[in-house]
């Protein structure tokens, strides 16, 4: 993978690095679908004028914070429908359970809906210590109020449906400087202060998250992966792969970027871009808290996109719709591992 998040002790995908720019750019790129403090309707707001770009920076016009409803909505589960999903089958004394993802432990565990008309002898599986398990792609019907799925046939492996979209993206948001992406001060440009750059972004008004883009690394994870399998010595690579000088620091507020900015300079040299937001990580994450969506089976603050990703059992569009008509377009996605049959 070219570019990465660090994972950090809460859902919300963070990471920390860069490398800056003797360029600075300073770009506004929010959401755009959110409601804004003055427009609580959903409308979008005006486009954002194109950054102006010089190789000494620039500065693009903010973009409205966005204000949350109050009180989460009452959400109506979607209608029982027929399905199609790839997954596996575990049962311990639960009896058998639609596992879209197992613990790994041996033998794994998991939770799930409950498989009506399953019977081991028919599939081939896995036991051991009482649980028996296997991998499928499963037609049926499920029922989301009572989560249960009802199975009609196995499938052979190529009609398994694609997989939930919603990869984050990692890139920079910031336009490349005219001279190409550079660093500002080399000796402000090491793991130290990249730690630093980190926690001091942690605490600017307004903080959205951070990540890094590692694009400008000519290293990739696969070249180490690939020099590694070949048996040659992997020191280099693995210092290169690790360089904060080829990393782009990213990071997004709700408001004064320019402040953020010159806040950042004082700890960290590498090439950054200062990215606006509708809002705040601490917004969406006491929004993840509150709200309850029927067949959860994760979510997380989606830091590049400035928005929080649900997965559900099974989504048939009513669930985004409601969402959408309550928080507006854009705040909140959903992604179902279950996809209609048709």
């Amino acid at each position: 993978m070219k570019n990465r998040a660090a994972p950090r002790e809460r859902s919300t995908a963070l990471a920390a690095a860069g490398a800056a720019a003797a360029a600075l750019v300073v770009s506004a790129c929010g959401t755009g679908d959110a409601p804004s403090r003055d427009d609580p309707t959903g409308d979008q707001a005006p486009p954002v004028p194109p950054a102006e770009v010089s190789s000494s920076g620039g500065v693009v016009l903010a973009v409205d914070a966005a204000e949350l409803p109050a009180e989460p909505p009452q959400l109506q589960a979607p209608e029982a429908a027929e399905v199609i999903t790839a997954s596996s089958v575990l049962e311990d004394s639960e009896g058998p359970m639609l596992c879209h993802y197992l613990l790994e432990s041996y033998p794994p565990q998991c939770s799930g809906p409950a498989v009506i008309g399953w019977d081991w002898e028919d599939h081939p599986h896995e036991a051991a210590s009482g649980v028996r398990w296997g991998s499928y792609v499963l037609a049926g019907v499920f029922d989301p109020a009572t989560e249960e799925f009802t199975l009609h046939e196995v499938l052979p492996d190529e009609d398994s449906p694609a997989p939930p979209q919603g990869t984050p993206d990692f890139t920079t948001p910031c336009p490349e400087p005219e001279r190409g992406w550079e660093v500002a001060d080399a000796d402000l440009t090491t793991e130290e202060t990249l730690q630093q750059a980190q926690q001091a972004a942690e605490q600017l008004p307004g903080f959205a998250g951070l990540w890094v883009d590692t694009s400008p690394n000519p290293v990739t994870v696969e070249d180490l992966n690939e020099a590694a399998a070949e048996g040659e010595d992997t020191l280099e690579l693995e210092s290169q792969l690790n360089d904060p000088q080829l990393l782009i620091l990213n990071v997004q507020v709700t408001e004064d970027p320019q402040g953020a900015y010159d806040a950042l300079r004082e700890v960290w040299g590498g090439m950054l871009c200062i990215s606006e937001a509708s809002f705040t990580e601490e917004e969406l994450t006491a929004l993840q808290q509150q709200l309850e969506i029927p067949g959860a089976t994760s979510s997380w603050v989606d830091t590049t996109r400035n928005q929080l990703a649900v997965q559900v059992f099974y989504d048939d569009g009513s669930l985004q719709s409601q969402l959408d008509e309550h928080y507006g377009p854009g705040v909140i996605t959903v992604s179902s591992a279950m996809q209609p049959r048709e």
